[in-house]
């Protein structure tokens, strides 16, 4: 099935959209079979590929996991209750030097709130409305703004990368930091991470948004992060220039995940992976070019959570 061109995405365009780290036994479970999947060729991520899904031509596409039209179409993301993608929460990145106890005590107050499931539907809403206004009232709504800590002072620069998602996580830090008592200097999409992440350490910036397992593959890219969020963590933190340091994530993880209307949902009771493994019918997976060798496509399916794909 052809693709169309990618359209401009309000996901995390710097997340890896796939890797093909072998998977290993030990990572694996015994489940009984059921019906294989097929699999659908479109451009990774792309408008074709969720109009596909929309349209009832595929069941299952491989979106990233807070892209907004999960949102806008009321679909399911599939739990991945096995631990298949990479641990991508949402972490401030932030200058040692720029840091004060105050403002790591307003940033966590973000982090602490943050879900997926709010990140999805702000990049939603933020297709229809600035970024900036839409920031603005989920921090109201959620008692974050005005910050109710300790008064934060001087004077921070916070930037993004070049895509929404990201622009609105630094538009939290920005402004519920503002809310405190600091002058707040703004260089929203400022470029990619390959250009944010030097700027970082250069001091032409002081906090971004980041994404734990992805800082960890920039700083180590032979690394194969580890299974749990407490250990990738501490692997990105040992990893990043020793100028920089991470804070504590949010729950709010934006990874590839397998994505099905509400309707296939229901119909079939699924909330997990792992249902995929016994379906009593034949559904259509729609994913890039290198799915089938991709472990956080079918080669995950297949090896850890046993789902059998025709790729033919």
């Amino acid at each position: 099935m052809a693709a169309a061109a990618c359209s401009d995405s309000t996901t995390n365009e710097e997340t890896p959209a796939s890797t093909t780290t072998p998977v290993t036994a030990s990572t694996t479970t015994t489940l009984a079979p059921g019906e294989p999947l097929s699999f659908a060729v479109f451009d990774p991520f792309s408008a074709d590929l969720k109009e596909s899904l929309r349209q009832g031509d595929i069941d299952i596409a491989l979106l990233f996991s807070t892209d907004g039209d999960i949102a806008a179409n009321d679909w399911v993301l599939l739990e991945d209750n096995m631990g298949l993608q990479d641990k991508e929460n949402v972490v401030p990145l932030i200058r040692r030097d720029a840091n004060s106890a105050a403002i790591t005590e307003a940033l966590q107050t973000v982090s602490a709130a943050l879900t997926t499931e709010d990140l999805t539907e702000l990049n939603r809403r933020a297709a229809q409305s600035a970024p900036p206004d839409v920031v603005t009232g989920w921090l109201e709504s959620e008692g974050l703004i005005p910050f109710d800590g300790p008064e934060i002072t001087g004077e921070i620069t916070v930037g993004s990368t070049d895509f929404t998602e990201s622009l609105l996580l630094a538009e939290m830090y920005a402004q519920v930091i503002e809310s405190g008592g600091a002058e707040v200097r703004r260089f929203m999409r400022f470029g990619s991470r390959e250009e944010v992440l030097p700027a970082l350490e250069s001091g032409d910036l002081d906090l971004v948004p980041e994404y734990v397992s992805s800082v960890l593959r920039h700083y180590d890219p032979e690394v194969i992060p580890p299974l749990a969020l407490e250990d990738v963590l501490a692997a990105a933190r040992d990893a990043v220039d020793s100028n920089l340091e991470l804070l504590e994530p949010a729950p709010a993880q934006d990874t590839p995940g397998f994505v099905v209307s509400s309707e296939t949902a229901e119909r079939l009771g699924l909330t997990q992976v792992g249902d995929l493994a016994h379906l009593p019918e034949r559904l259509i997976l729609g994913g890039p070019q290198d799915c089938p060798i991709s472990i956080t496509c079918i080669a995950g399916l297949e090896e850890v959570y046993r789902v059998p794909v025709d790729v033919e």
